[in-house]
């Protein structure tokens, strides 16, 4: 099979594992909040955060492979280079965890100030990404990540929305 079309495939697995996911938390809706106790919280909040860092530290290597890659093709060859070059799926398939994986951490580690780090480790892909000429994926994780600080970390006030905009 074609990289491009086990990506695809990849894709729309997780896609398709994400409205999963929204559709159970839609349904259950506020009754299964409801029946959870401070134990069960404490201890659902640790298994996340457990399986967010195995999710990065499992991710992290793969990831920066790949962008060291694309930044060493992009001052070597210029910005085409990227897209002539094939990469192994697999070492795809294990980097595409990274930035979730830091999301959840961020939403994860929302009442400490660990939160900040993890966001500066997000912020590092993004200015790479916009060093090798792609606008799209910054763009995507940069709403991403608003959208989940606005719903998941503190909310924004109005004035700092229209600061987004600009």
């Amino acid at each position: 099979y074609s990289t491009s079309l086990v990506n695809k495939y990849i894709f729309y697995a997780i896609l398709g594992m994400l409205f999963l996911l929204m559709a159970g938390a839609k349904i259950s809706g506020e009754d299964l909040i409801k029946n959870y106790n401070t134990e069960q919280e404490i201890e659902m909040d640790s298994s996340c955060k457990i399986l967010f860092w195995i999710l990065l530290l499992i991710s992290l290597p793969f990831y920066l492979t790949i962008m060291f890659q694309y930044i060493k093709l992009v001052y070597v060859a210029g910005y085409n280079a990227i897209y002539e070059t094939n990469t192994n799926v697999l070492v795809e398939s294990l980097a595409m965890w990274f930035i979730p994986s830091c999301f959840g951490l961020i939403y994860s580690y929302r009442n400490t100030k660990i939160k900040y780090i993890i966001l500066l480790l997000v912020m590092c892909p993004v200015a790479g990404y916009l060093y090798v000429g792609s606008r799209s994926r910054p763009i995507a994780i940069l709403i991403s990540l608003v959208y989940l600080w606005h719903n998941g970390v503190k909310k924004f006030t109005k004035g700092q929305f229209a600061l987004f905009l600009l």
